[in-house]
């Protein structure tokens, strides 16, 4: 079995913004080749004792990790949009409407890991605290099309600026590379999940 040893390790402060797009989108990167994998030479193994050498991924060890990574981000998250009152499914549709500029319900229910039934209400209640607004297409009035206010637009920057310092201070010592890495080997991971 082929040798090899993680990339992520800790390095300068940059590369938040990998992290942020990860975080609350929930995106997903470029797969392409990004050294994943580092082989180990020759000269390097008589340096390692037997124990210490990785033969493949830990299975337990991925399981833990992410959990960890899990909970650091969302105990995080979930203080930082506590004094905006909205949870991270709401953040996450004012980001879409703030790319999107516009969008339909639909296209939410595409992106948001909630069934169409939370999503009006979600829409209803962001709608109601005068964070989006709706407009019904002339030409097809079933249609409402979904754009952030001028409150919802300055709320969601806000929120943003926020959770950059957040991730920030969480990926604290962390390269670019590193988090370039980090959105690849996430990326991987969730497309062969989505192949299953």
């Amino acid at each position: 079995m082929r040798q090899w040893t993680p990339l992520c390790r800790p390095g300068t402060r940059t590369g938040h913004d990998y992290f942020i797009s990860h975080i609350i989108r929930n995106g997903r990167g470029d797969c392409g080749d990004s050294g994943l994998e580092t082989p180990i030479k020759e000269d390097d193994v008589d340096e390692q004792s037997e124990e210490n050498r990785i033969t493949g991924p830990d299975p337990a060890g991925l399981a833990d990790t992410v959990a960890g990574l899990v909970t650091s981000v969302e105990k995080g998250l979930a203080s930082h949009l506590a004094p905006y009152d909205l949870s991270h499914v709401e953040v996450r549709l004012l980001r879409f409407c703030l790319e999107r500029g516009e969008c339909t319900a639909t296209e939410l229910a595409d992106v948001l890991p909630i069934d169409p039934a939370r999503i009006s209400r979600t829409v209803r209640r962001l709608f109601d605290m005068g964070l989006l607004v709706r407009r019904r297409l002339p030409y097809d009035r079933r249609v409402v099309m979904l754009s952030l206010s001028e409150s919802g637009d300055e709320l969601i920057a806000d929120i943003l600026d926020s959770v950059a310092v957040y991730v920030g201070a969480l990926t604290e010592g962390v390269s670019e590379e590193d988090m370039r890495v980090f959105d690849s080997v996430a990326s991987r991971i969730i497309a062969n999940y989505d192949t299953l």
